[in-house]
């Protein structure tokens, strides 16, 4: 499988977990208070979750060292601040998909 798709598939994976738990938080509230809109509760946690990713994964992003010879060290393993910029790559892309999730729940929460 090709890096980039490899990527892609990781982080829709985080992002529907994220969806998923969401949902079942909305549920839990649903249950305890009785007129909650799932989707719409669900979608206002996605999208305070997205402004949280956005922010971590930008700054974890600010580490990425800018010259390829000091992506690694001597014994040619990652060093810390490049394993740093690859999470918060990982979660930059799964934000843009956590946001589409988010505006996913809330058309379907209009609609029901």
């Amino acid at each position: 499988m090709s890096s980039r798709k490899h990527f892609i598939l990781g982080a829709m994976t985080l992002a529907s977990v994220l969806a998923v738990l969401d949902i079942l938080l909305a549920l839990l509230l649903l249950a305890a208070f009785g007129n909650v809109s799932v989707f719409h509760m669900a979608s206002n946690f996605l999208f305070m979750e997205f402004a949280g990713m956005l922010i971590i994964g930008g700054c974890l992003m600010a580490r990425e060292p800018l010259e390829d010879s000091k992506r690694y060290d001597d014994n040619g393993n990652p060093v810390m601040s490049w394993r740093a910029a690859l999470k918060g790559r990982k979660l930059l892309g799964a934000s843009f998909f956590v946001l589409v999730m988010c505006g996913l729940f809330v058309v379907i929460g209009n609609y029901i």
